[in-house]
């Protein structure tokens, strides 16, 4: 609505509240009228009736004067004073009448002036005049939205990018609104843990932009059986053949985690394959030597499980044979936290050393098919058993992931990013 045609809407508004209260005014001005003008025939009326009684009376005393016979004269003494006797007690009558009428006259008076009183006070101070409603409606109507801050940085792939706080990645400029969001939903959630007595480290990276969400991302810790998850996908792609010949031992060691199934699988297929797959993938301190497992981080879990999101979506017959029992594995916070809503294909990994704090972890890693933007997400703590604190985390990291997305729906939206 255009200022001008709020300030006449107002006006008349104004107007039509002002004839009100006139009409009022009159309307009770009248009625008081009308009452005293009936109270003034009324009095008019019991005067001129009073008046013909006393004629009427005078005259009947006269007649009887009037008559021959003498012997009538106390009688009519008797009647001039029965007469007078009257004449007072109308009097008094009368004045009682009019006092009366004084009365419901002044009472009249007095309800019909606090009428007009009440109709003429203002609106209280708490509540604004319609004028003064509209007119802030106009200003604000009329001020323009401030723009929406977006920051914008280099974009630098989330796997290559070098951070100790929490850090984001994105092609696209960020609303600023959004990143604080994102980093104040994440920190509550690390401070959480941290309160506890737990650390944390995470990355989600989005498979489609290779942006995303990273926390500590080369902080070490042990891997526990979150390993056996890479090392079943490179020897189902390496030995098509062991996905069947192999099936229950796959099935064990990733559904259940079972150490004995795990342990058959690389004693017939080995370590060193599996070393160098991880190499070729980035990663190439992730080593299976003396032991079965070994220390990752982050970013180097994150790198295999990219490897793994390739093998399952090439259409390999192997993959379609093992894909499915990556699904709902036992202990998992990322299939717990957001297996509900997409398909996750996912590994735990968890242990404790009461001794060796190095060998205590809870960790998890795995790939959500969320749309068109399916992103890979590792996490890794010291908080054995607290799985509910690490669905929390994953939950964050999914609602950033999709606060992310949302960008360039807000610069669509009007939210112009800058150029």
């Amino acid at each position: 609505m255009r200022k001008k045609d709020t300030e006449d809407e107002a006006s008349h508004y104004d107007e039509k509240e002002s004839d009100k209260k006139t009409n009022l005014i009159k309307y009770l001005s009248r009625i008081f009228a009308d009452y005293t003008e009936k109270l003034k025939r009324k009095a008019a009326a019991r005067g001129q009736a009073e008046e013909s009684t006393v004629i009427d009376r005078g005259n009947s005393g006269k007649k009887e004067n009037s008559q021959p016979d003498g012997r009538k004269a106390p009688q009519r003494q008797n009647a001039g004073n029965s007469e007078h006797e009257d004449h007072s007690e109308r009097k008094e009558q009368r004045k009682n009448e009019v006092m009366r009428q004084g009365l419901l006259l002044g009472s009249a008076a007095i309800v019909i002036i606090v009428m007009i009183v009440v109709a003429l006070q203002p609106e209280p101070e708490t509540k604004k005049t319609a004028s003064e409603a509209a007119g802030q409606t106009a200003e604000a109507e009329a001020t323009p939205t401030p723009a929406e801050e977006w920051v914008e940085e280099p974009f630098i792939n989330i796997l290559e990018k070098n951070n100790t706080e929490i850090g984001v990645s994105w092609g696209e400029a960020i609303r600023k609104t959004s990143l604080t969001e994102i980093l104040g939903n994440l920190e509550k959630e690390i401070g959480a843990m941290a309160a506890r007595g737990y650390s944390v480290s995470f990355l989600l990276y989005d498979v489609n932009t290779g942006g995303g969400i990273s926390y500590k991302p080369e902080e070490i810790y042990y891997s526990a059986s979150a390993i056996k998850a890479p090392y079943v996908a490179w020897m189902a792609e390496t030995y098509p053949e062991a996905a069947e010949d192999y099936y229950t031992e796959i099935e064990n060691a990733i559904m259940w985690s079972s150490n004995e199934d795990y342990f058959a699988l690389i004693n017939n297929f080995g370590k060193t394959g599996f070393n160098n797959w991880a190499a070729d993938a980035g990663s190439p301190d992730i080593e299976l030597s003396d032991g079965s497992f070994g220390p990752v981080t982050c970013r180097d879990f994150t790198r295999l499980w990219l490897k793994i999101y390739d093998f399952f979506t090439s259409g390999n017959e192997s993959a379609a044979e093992i894909r499915d029992l990556y699904t709902g594995t036992d202990e998992s916070p990322i299939y717990e936290a957001l297996g509900g809503g997409y398909t996750v294909y996912s590994k735990a990994g968890w242990s404790y050393d009461e001794e060796e704090p190095y060998y205590t972890v809870q960790n998890d890693a795995g790939i959500v098919m969320k749309g068109a933007h399916p992103y890979i997400l590792t996490i890794m703590s010291d908080a054995y058993e607290e799985l509910e604190l690490l669905e929390g985390v994953v939950e964050e990291l999914d609602l950033a992931h999709s606060e992310l997305l949302a960008q360039e729906q807000y610069e669509k939206s009007g939210s112009s990013a800058p150029d």
